[in-house]
């Protein structure tokens, strides 16, 4: 099919395969990002007990994906529908490498302050509330968004602006911004990420192996203070080694009329009451 583009020159005209399959996939593909991540966004904001400051870098990190699926991945399958030609201006074609360097950069970051902000909670965790939305998680989340609109700000400065620029295709025409943009959004997140969470693998390890010398130590000290208290009961128990001690009182002493007194009574031992149920005088 032919079809002139709004950009190109006047009798210039291109070729056209539409692409169906990458509509329909496409297609399916938006939606299920766009409802898993309101789902995602849904659940902590409505639940109480979701409410934690973890979660709150989960929401953040939804946002970017649902932008991603809502302002950038609809244009990109219009394109590959139109056969990978651009139609649209190239204004739009920049606003478009703005929001995708952005966005992508952001979900990027957003991963590295999940990790950051766990490599805390496990390093340091008496400083940390996981249950309170603090300063320092506030200050996370904003940094994420301004490095992400700082490293794509270049394009819609101008920069996509180069000379002889094909208007019917949509791509960052600076090959130095593509490799700036790779390694702010994939290459230094990435080493971050990695060497966060080797760390706080090694830290829960120490933290695990002296759990376990502590638990050892008091079931050791436990046994042997079980094992003390039944050799001393069975010690206590043995034949013979008790006998049973039978104490009477005297009679009360008869007081004349005249006089009051108090008779004390004394307890005086009559014998020993051996096991065997006899009396041993004294």
């Amino acid at each position: 099919m032919e079809n002139v583009t709004p950009s190109s020159p006047p009798g210039q005209t291109y070729l056209m395969d539409y692409n169906y399959l990458a509509l329909v996939l496409g297609i399916l593909l938006i939606l299920v990002i766009i409802l898993g991540n309101i789902l995602v966004c849904l659940s902590v904001l409505t639940e109480r007990s979701l409410k934690t400051a973890t979660n709150y870098f989960i929401i953040s990190l939804a946002v970017a994906d649902l932008l991603l699926a809502v302002l950038v991945l609809p244009l990109y399958v219009y394109s590959e529908f139109l056969g990978g030609i651009w139609t649209l201006s190239t204004s739009i074609c920049d606003a478009l490498m703005t929001m995708d360097v952005m966005l992508c950069t952001a979900s990027i970051l957003n991963l590295c302050a999940i990790s950051v902000d766990r490599y805390i909670a496990v390093v340091v965790p008496l400083k940390y509330n996981r249950n309170q939305f603090s300063v320092r998680q506030l200050a996370l989340i904003t940094a994420t968004w301004v490095l992400s609109l700082g490293v794509a700000s270049p394009v819609i400065f101008g920069l996509n602006q180069v000379p002889n620029r094909d208007p019917t295709v949509c791509k960052l025409e600076d090959d130095r911004f593509v490799v700036y943009s790779s390694v702010c959004s994939f290459f230094v997140p990435c080493p971050v990420m990695l060497f966060l969470y080797y760390w706080m693998f090694r830290g829960l390890q120490r933290w695990s192996s002296r759990s376990r010398s502590q638990a050892h130590q008091v079931g050791r000290r436990g046994f042997f203070l079980h094992l003390g208290s039944a050799l001393r009961r069975a010690i206590d128990t043995t034949p013979g080694s008790q006998n049973k001690i039978v104490f009477t009182a005297s009679p009360i002493s008869p007081t004349s009329p005249s006089t009051f007194s108090m008779a004390t009574p004394c307890a005086t031992p009559l014998g020993e009451e051996n096991q065997d149920g006899t009396v041993n005088g004294s």
